[in-house]
């Protein structure tokens, strides 16, 4: 799903909108009414580092979970 992260540049309000189509995006803050928003960026945006301290991999070459060693394919 296309959720993005937009703010406000009048009051500052930071918020993620669902959209589906080019002209879904919000015209306007849901906060202070205001017409100057922007675009920030993904709403989830994924770090592999992240994910691989939550799932708990670990290198195939050292054990550790983040030796740096990137995998050949």
């Amino acid at each position: 799903m296309p959720i993005l992260n937009y703010k406000c540049n009048t009051c500052g309000n930071a918020f993620p909108k669902l959209v589906l189509k080019p002209e879904n995006e919000p015209r306007q803050c849901p906060i202070c009414k205001g017409s100057d928003v922007a675009y920030v960026g993904p709403a989830f945006d994924v770090d592999e580092r992240d994910v691989i301290k939550r799932t708990n991999i670990s290198c195939e070459t050292c054990g550790e979970s983040m030796c740096g060693i990137e995998e050949s394919s």
